[in-house]
């Protein structure tokens, strides 16, 4: 075939998709008469083929975000989990423990403590005073630097031993209590005379040289630099931190309130419940906290019905007698409502609850449900790794993440700083101290740590859970209990403890003892409807078909039988042109075998040379 056949089959395909394709635009393309109607079809077919390749690459470069939407569903369950509840007595140590601590450890937190004087220590050897008086040790107020141990002979007095609050046991035994000797300069009765010589009270002057000091030192703070020096107080409170992170966990929860003496009353939906329904762990800010309903027990406890009969009633004794003066500044408990196998942190989630008061705590549940790769980034309950997490290794937790943030800034300071917060649990590396908050190095190393954490170049791996279930609690109170109930709760209360009944026995006014050291609290749930917040994929690959549909429809107004014609179209034009290339092989063969073989011989006659065969 010749190549005006060629050409002439090729303008027969073309002719042939232009008549019968069911894209707009082609057949107006070939019906056309006139040129300018030809080219006026033409640039409208090929400005929609742009448009639809524009808005094709931005639907898969949309799709290939996945991004993702939130709906908001409130759905209702006759049954609900009852969620754990987590109490905490605010002041964590126990003012009588801190009385049989040794003079090094009492001299730095209880302000009644006055040193024995030399005579008085004279060929006796007080037996409850271990304090180690070497250099370096905590008496006298100082602490050791970090990466090295506090000294917990401190309180050794009060039949501790030494540890890195590690874990370990040790019982308290009864240490010998100094005498609180009055301060040089104070007198506690009116002007003496002796032997001539007149002594005034002191006690106006020494008040007033403290409150100049005051004053004085409240100027100083408005003239000086801001936010550069810890206050006081807040320096006071990390050094009793610090100490009491550097004992094992068994000595820091004797130190504290138990709950046998703390829980005067507990129902669940009226059944009466007991301290054996709870358990416990320790906090650097709040001492022992206890947690009911927690997963250590099995399946969760349900309740099927709304009110406060149907939850749980607590009645608790917060043994004000027990605080630690100028240290504990509050009086009440904290209390948190949470899943029930994530780790409680009462600092951060708690509800304070007054003494004097019956609050009720309302809860609603919230369930999450987020999505894992390529949408975003989560992690399921039992899906962490193996190792770093310091609340899963010491109380058996699951994953959240405020436990993972925790734990890795802890394995940062252990790596860098060379001693461990003592505001966490320690249980990747035991041969490490407290930091100490008196150590410039390591509060500056640990202040950079911190810096990285707020700018994001910590090297945290810790995403949100995948299937979070939280508590939106509300919390109202009344005052508690009321003057005609007060006489039987005063005798009841005394009926149930020991501890309490000896300490009724002289009271002047039983109602402020009650108002001041007893609160009631009711945790139910407000009602059975709960909020399910779901996290779905903005784009599916069916809806991403579904939109690139739409697209080829709108600007040429093609479908998917359309897309076959161009396939078949295209099968057309591959075989027209195969059939050429066979066609141009064919000729090239049949030419070559027309040309003459000339074979060159030698020969003596220079006039013969070449011989056609």
């Amino acid at each position: 075939m010749g190549s005006g056949d060629q050409k002439e089959t090729f303008l027969g395909a073309l002719n042939t998709l232009l008549e019968t394709s069911s894209a707009h635009g082609l057949p107006n393309i070939h019906r056309s008469k006139s040129f300018l109607s030809k080219a006026a079809w033409t640039l409208l077919f090929f400005a929609g083929v742009t448009a639809l390749t524009i808005q094709v690459i931005s639907l898969v470069t949309t799709y290939l975000k996945f991004e993702y939407t939130v709906s908001l569903d409130v759905r209702f369950d006759r049954s609900l989990n009852f969620p754990a509840v987590t109490v905490c007595n605010i002041n964590p140590v126990r003012k009588s423990k801190l009385e049989r601590a040794s003079d090094g450890f009492r001299e730095l937190f209880d302000v009644n403590f006055a040193p024995p004087r030399p005579e008085d220590q004279t060929g006796a050897v007080n037996p409850g005073d271990n304090t180690d008086m070497s250099p370096g040790s905590t008496a006298g107020g100082t602490m050791k630097q970090a990466g090295q141990p506090l000294t917990t002979q401190g309180l050794a007095g009060a039949g501790m031993g030494q540890g890195k609050g590690q874990g370990g046991s040790g019982m308290p035994t009864a240490g010998a209590t100094m005498p609180i000797a009055i301060p040089t300069g104070i007198t506690t009765e009116g002007p003496e005379t002796t032997a001539g010589i007149e002594y005034s009270n002191s006690t106006s002057s020494v008040n007033n040289g403290t409150t100049e000091a005051t004053i004085l030192a409240w100027e100083e703070r408005q003239t000086g630099d801001f936010f550069k020096k810890r206050d006081d107080d807040y320096l006071k409170e990390q050094r009793l931190i610090s100490h009491l992170a550097n004992l094992t966990e068994t000595q820091r929860m004797d130190m504290g309130h138990l709950l046998e003496d703390m829980l005067l009353d507990c129902q669940w939906q009226g059944y009466p419940c007991s301290p054996a329904n709870f358990t416990s762990f320790y906090h650097y800010k709040f001492g022992n906290c206890y947690t009911f309903n927690s997963f250590r027990f099995g399946e969760s406890l349900k309740t099927s019905r709304p009110g406060p009969l149907y939850g749980l009633t607590l009645e608790l004794f917060l043994e004000q007698e027990e605080f630690m003066p100028e240290i504990t500044e509050a009086a009440g408990f904290r209390l948190v409502v949470h899943d029930r196998d994530t780790m409680p942190f009462p600092e951060d989630d708690g509800i304070s609850i007054s003494p004097g008061s019956k609050t009720a705590i309302t809860a609603r549940v919230v369930t999450i449900e987020r999505l894992g790769n390529p949408y975003g980034n989560c992690t399921k309950k039992h899906d962490e790794p193996d190792d770093g997490n310091i609340f899963r290794d010491r109380y058996g937790v699951s994953y959240s993440l405020k436990a993972c943030e925790r734990s890795c800034y802890q394995k940062e300071v252990i790596s860098q700083c060379g001693c461990f917060d003592p505001h966490y649990p320690n249980t990747l590396n035991d041969t490490v101290y407290p930091c100490d908050i008196d150590n410039d190095e390591a509060q500056s190393c640990m202040s950079d740590l911190e810096e990285k954490y707020k700018q994001g170049t910590l090297t945290c791996y810790c995403f949100q859970q995948c299937n979070e279930t939280t508590y939106h609690t509300a919390a109202s109170s009344s005052i508690w209990p009321s003057d005609q109930f007060q006489d039987k709760l005063f005798r009841d209360i005394k009926d149930r403890n020991n501890e309490v009944r000896e300490k009724l026995k002289h009271l002047p006014s039983p109602k402020d003892w009650v108002i001041k050291n007893v609160a009631k609290i009711e945790v139910y749930f407000q009602e059975f409807n709960f909020e399910y917040i779901k996290q779905s994929p903005a784009h599916t690959i069916p809806s991403l078909m579904s939109d690139i549909g739409g697209q080829l429809g709108l600007w040429l107004g093609l479908s998917i039988l359309t897309v076959f014609e161009l396939f078949e179209h295209c099968g057309t034009f591959l075989a027209v042109i195969v059939s050429k290339l066979c066609r141009e092989g064919g000729n090239l063969k049949s030419s070559s075998s027309k040309v003459q073989k000339i074979k060159i011989f030698p020969t003596e006659d220079p006039g013969i040379t070449l011989q056609n065969y």
